[in-house]
């Protein structure tokens, strides 16, 4: 099973991938050693290259944008309660953020990454001991990329925070364009393929370790437990919103007020995240 290089003039197709065994001639696009050729998305393992997959060329950034996230003031609880436990509000504020105009004219795909680690939804950027959290979301229109944030807040207020975000954005697959599927310019270097789907002068995401790459999660980051959430970052750093002190009591208004609280509502499970993969962008 070789490595081989196919361009097909009539399939407008060019891969480097290795072999799918031997069956079938090797000149035949469609025998079975070549199937990696025809069908990319069901042998992602033997591909090195192929033109119908996406790389993700990079439109714009990575652009760091610093936002000044406002104080949140102090939540209360229910009017007469004596000897409160505490107090959870979710949400107690709710704000939008234009981080990046990129003017595309569609929705693209797009990475916001924070200290080190591309965001989920709902990533926590301030956690506090008493339960304290600002969370992030990020979303694209048309035209902009958008942070939406929200806090959870206790009796206690939460100070303004700053916090710096890297946007990338990626475009969309390039149309082929003229007939040739493979041109080397010695005199500047750059190797064009597919039609000019990709150029070696453009910049694509890629899956490499070193300089300063970024951590992308490749599965689950948040697990949900004891009626409350544990959020794992791609680093394996771990943020939990509801202190181990957290417990409630239910009674009615007329009865007295010396019923003993629950157990803590604390997360009480084992997640520790998924695996990951570091991302860069040259």
């Amino acid at each position: 099973m070789g490595l081989v290089w196919w361009e097909h003039p009539v399939l407008q197709k060019a891969a480097l991938f290795y072999e799918n065994g031997t069956g079938g001639a090797a000149d035949d696009p469609y025998a079975s050693r070549n199937a990696p050729f025809i069908n990319p998305a069901a042998h992602l393992d033997k591909i090195k290259y192929h033109s119908d997959l996406d790389y993700m060329e990079v439109s714009h950034g990575p652009t760091n944008v610093t936002i000044s996230h406002a104080s949140v003031a102090a939540g209360s609880g229910p009017g007469g309660e004596v000897g409160l436990n505490g107090v959870l509000q979710f949400p107690a504020t709710v704000t939008n953020h234009d981080l990046l105009t990129h003017g595309l004219g569609y929705v693209p795909d797009f990475m916001v990454i924070y200290d080190g680690d591309v965001i989920y939804p709902g990533r926590p950027v301030q956690v506090l001991s008493d339960g304290r959290t600002r969370k992030v979301a990020a979303n694209a229109t048309s035209s902009v990329i958008r942070l939406r944030e929200w806090a959870v807040r206790t009796s206690n207020s939460m100070a303004a925070a700053s916090r710096t975000y890297t946007v990338i954005v990626f475009r969309e697959p390039r149309a082929p364009s003229g007939i040739v599927l493979r041109h080397w310019d010695p005199v500047t270097g750059i190797l064009t393929l597919a039609r000019g789907r990709f150029r070696s002068d453009r910049r694509y995401l890629q899956v490499v370790p070193g300089g300063t790459p970024f951590g992308f999660a490749k599965g689950r980051t948040i697990d949900w437990d004891n009626g409350t959430i544990r959020y794992v970052d791609p680093d394996g750093s771990v943020f939990e919103i509801v202190p181990a002190s957290f417990a409630m009591k239910v009674r009615m208004s007329s009865e007295p007020n010396d019923a003993p609280y629950g157990p803590s509502m604390a997360y009480a499970g084992s997640f520790a995240g998924s695996s990951s993969v570091l991302v860069k962008v040259p």
